[in-house]
């Protein structure tokens, strides 16, 4: 958050709306604009879920985006005049929401993916579900006699490397002369 333009109410708000999902939901607001840090602040006193907020001010974009791709959030509202430029850098989330008038309750009913996003950190490793996640895939491979020739013994070097001598057997015994 660092347009300051955007009331911070729709900040404070947009978290609660997060954190109100069950006791150990939890939002983090990054801020690298100290006064917006300051107005959070003081919006946020007294309401509720302060032990699941966490406000946190960094001095940088590039500091808040690596503070984003190590929480790897399912859902990211990016409030920022910068957000065009930043979006690129985001590398571990479910879903980034732009603007002020792009608030993650829009995503959980109506807008994209909702209840599909990867959660605890998962983003680092996983996107969201798609219908891919649900088909069983089969993998075919055919090779032909001088394809394999002209594979095989870099197959056959990493399978000693690897001590799996059956492996180089099985790779070798195809053009054994004999």
């Amino acid at each position: 958050y660092d347009d300051d333009t955007v009331p911070a109410e729709y900040i404070i708000t947009d978290a609660i709306a997060q954190a109100e999902h069950d006791q150990h939901a939890a939002a983090t607001i990054i801020c690298t604009n100290r006064a917006n840090y300051t107005k959070l602040k003081d919006t946020f006193t007294g309401r509720h879920y302060q032990n699941q907020i966490k406000i946190v001010y960094v001095k940088s974009v590039s500091a808040a985006v690596t503070e984003i791709n190590n929480l790897a959030p399912e859902h990211l509202e990016l409030i920022s005049r910068q957000a065009d430029k930043i979006i690129p850098q985001i590398k571990n989330c479910g879903t980034i929401f732009t603007g002020p008038f792009t608030p993650v309750a829009i995503g959980d009913y109506l807008a994209g993916p909702s209840h599909v996003l990867p959660t605890g950190k998962t983003a680092r490793f996983f996107s969201g579900l798609s219908v891919n996640d649900f088909l069983k895939r089969i993998s075919v491979v055919s090779y032909t006699r001088p394809g394999l020739k002209q594979a095989y013994q870099s197959a056959v070097i990493i399978a000693q490397k690897e001590g799996l001598t059956a492996h180089a057997d099985s790779l070798n015994l195809r053009f054994k002369k004999g």
